[in-house]
């Protein structure tokens, strides 16, 4: 897709290129801003994939190395069977695109190469990159596009979770996509535009569910700009933009997944419900977003949503409206877990195009000398921020954690059934040990269950009984977490033998008399 004429009005004064007239000097800072994007992202990149939300990552690399296997006809069968066992415990509430993409490229290149996953979520990434600065010139000037793709390329959050193994930066970049895609069609109203914002709105809920209510609002929020409800919705382009963006999401969560989807809503959403009336839960999320996004640069670019015209308006109102409806039907997850918050990545570097518009318009009027003032001061804050990013990046170092797990997956006996209080939902002694585990629940889990209004019985013998019964083994890797416990912790050490004091790891035998 490629623009067509000029950037719509947008309010704001002059647009005036802080570049001049000439184009190369923009290309040139663009060309920079994502070549250096790229570098950053790359530091480090085949490190293991438990320096960010390893759980969620390892999820994915279970369930691409299960289609890897399937799909490999010349596959030992024992280790297909295996790879499919690890996997079976992992919930699949979206569909295995990302999985399968990766799955495939470990055929082409001929082995399952977990780095290749990071380098597809770069990418996807950077593509978004690209139509965030499209629809900030679109919505304001090349100035403008500009402040909004170095905000999106360089916020050191979005530099750790854009390498992440999960479909949120797929998400993600089909956001930015159906954005322009509906910018578009505001402007041209054809049939193209229509069909294509309709599958691209559809395509990025699919990818993920979770932002449903950000892609609907968004939409809502163009659609109300264009004229009288009564003439919208008579429109048959309305009508099957809003249909083909339904029926992929729908066909999959209601129909092929409606009873897993249901259950996530349960346990994540309604069960969490009662959250909303504390009052704390807002100054957590603010305080939380502010540590990944900066919330006094949000602010700012809130404001600048003024500085629009009337379908940007209805873009950016539409975007914010999604993302608090969003937030709220997350009560928990919204401040506990950041990749979750990925979504306001792009929507605040759209709202700071038209502040940053402005200000590039009015220093364009400068002296060579303050110009190059201003770029040295741009330089220095993107260095900055990518500074903190590469630090993150480098300050820890995961390369021989899998290691243990190998070894931990080899020592544990084959000869009866394991439950385990371990890290990562069990994720870790799957993928590395590949040794599928039953889990005991974590203190997080045991708080998650509080809010929910599930305590745990007052009988911790019976309870006990309950979880281990047909379990021969209990395997610990969180000693920390047990020692949070100290019930368990009494019962395993006075009632329980030892059946192996491995590196890292105990597994106490459930049947001694065995």
């Amino acid at each position: 897709m490629s623009d067509q004429g000029a950037a719509a009005p947008t309010g704001v004064a002059g647009r005036e290129s802080f570049f001049g007239e000439t184009t190369r000097l923009h290309r040139a800072c663009l060309a920079a801003l994502f070549l250096t994007a790229l570098v950053v992202r790359l530091i480090d990149f085949k490190e293991p994939p438990l320096d960010y939300h390893p759980t969620r990552q390892l999820r994915g690399a279970l369930i691409s190395r299960e289609i890897y296997y399937q799909w490999q006809p010349s596959a030992d069968r024992a280790v297909r069977e295996s790879a499919i066992d690890a996997a079976q415990g992992e919930p699949k509430y979206e569909p295995p695109l990302l999985e399968g993409l990766v799955a495939l490229s470990y055929l082409v290149t001929g082995g399952e190469h977990l780095w290749l996953a990071r380098i597809w979520s770069i990418f996807f990434w950077l593509v978004g990159g690209v139509f965030i600065y499209k629809l900030g010139r679109r919505l304001t000037s090349s100035d403008g596009g500009l402040v909004s793709a170095a905000y999106y390329l360089f916020l050191p959050f979005g530099v750790l979770a854009s390498r992440s193994f999960q479909p949120d930066p797929l998400m993600v970049m089909l956001l930015t996509m159906t954005a322009y895609s509906l910018i578009r069609w505001s402007d041209l109203r054809t049939w193209r535009w229509t069909v294509l914002t309709g599958l691209l709105a559809g395509v990025t809920v699919l990818v993920n569910g979770r932002p449903a209510p950000i892609v609907g609002l968004m939409l809502v929020g163009v659609i109300l700009t264009l004229g009288p409800i009564r003439r919208l919705i008579r429109e048959p382009q309305v009508w099957a933009m809003v249909g083909l963006a339904a029926v992929l999401p729908a066909v999959y969560y209601v129909g092929l997944t409606g009873e897993g989807s249901l259950g996530w809503i349960s346990a994540y959403s309604t069960g969490m419900a009662g959250l909303l009336r504390d009052p704390s839960l807002y100054a957590r999320w603010f305080l939380f977003l502010d540590e990944l996004v900066y919330m006094g640069l949000a602010l700012v670019g809130v404001a600048g949503i003024a500085l629009l015209a009337r379908t940007a308006k209805g873009l950016l109102i539409g975007l914010w409206i999604g993302y608090v409806i969003y937030g709220l039907a997350l009560p928990y997850t919204i401040y506990t877990h950041d990749y979750y918050n990925l979504p306001i990545v792009p929507i605040i570097a759209l709202c700071l195009a038209p502040i940053g518009s402005l200000l590039l318009e009015r220093m364009s009027r400068l002296g060579r000398e303050w110009k190059m003032f201003v770029i040295a001061i741009g330089v220095f804050g993107l260095s900055y921020q990518a500074w903190l990013a590469r630090t993150a990046l480098l300050a820890t170092d995961f390369r021989s954690e899998p290691l243990g797990w190998i070894k931990m997956g080899r020592e544990l006996p084959s000869d009866g059934k394991i439950i385990a209080l371990t890290h990562d939902y069990g994720s870790r002694v799957a993928y590395y040990g590949w040794r599928r585990v039953a889990l005991w629940p974590t203190t997080q889990d045991l708080s998650f269950s509080a809010l929910q209004g599930r305590n745990r019985g007052a009988d911790f013998d019976q309870e006990f009984s309950l979880q281990t019964r047909g379990f021969d083994y209990f395997l610990v890797t969180l000693f920390g977490d047990l020692d949070q416990q100290p019930k368990l912790k009494e019962k395993l050490f006075k009632e329980f033998p030892l059946a192996i004091d491995g590196d890292g790891y105990l597994l106490f035998d459930l049947i001694p008399e065995r």
